[in-house]
């Protein structure tokens, strides 16, 4: 029943995942009146049709026959792929970094500084005095 989710390196909690929702992250459900209205559908299934009912939930997880990516392994690939982008900023942020004390060292980034550490006092300030109030 669940083979070849196994052979595409699900898990059991991708497989548990995969029969309480759809793979666009709804839970298994129905329209009804024009809405969807999600139920877990296993209430009062019996034994003879349960294989059927598996079969049913995980048949949304398969594109003609195949079985898709598993919600493991699409967290697993957005992580490296966020990994990937940051690695590949990460050369303009170390420029960034290098030339911000140049730009700080001049009259217009020292009134910028002196501008946020107003900002910040006043904003502590506030805040300080919300905190008493309470």
């Amino acid at each position: 029943m669940a083979k070849d989710f196994f052979t595409a390196g699900w898990t059991i909690r991708d497989l548990i995942t995969a029969l309480d929702s759809l793979p666009d992250g709804r839970a298994h459900g129905q329209i009804v009146d024009g809405q969807w209205v999600p139920y877990s559908g296993a209430d009062g299934i019996s034994a003879a049709r349960l294989g059927h009912w598996v079969n049913w939930r995980l048949n949304a997880w398969r594109d003609n026959g195949t079985v898709v990516e598993s919600p493991t392994q699409t967290r697993i690939r957005r992580a490296v792929a966020a990994k990937n982008q940051r690695q590949a900023q990460q050369p303009a942020r170390d420029e960034e970094r290098q030339r911000n004390p140049t730009e700080m060292a001049t009259p217009e980034g020292q009134s910028a500084k002196q501008a946020c550490l107003d900002q910040f006092r006043a904003n502590s300030v506030r805040n300080r005095n919300l905190r008493r109030r309470r």
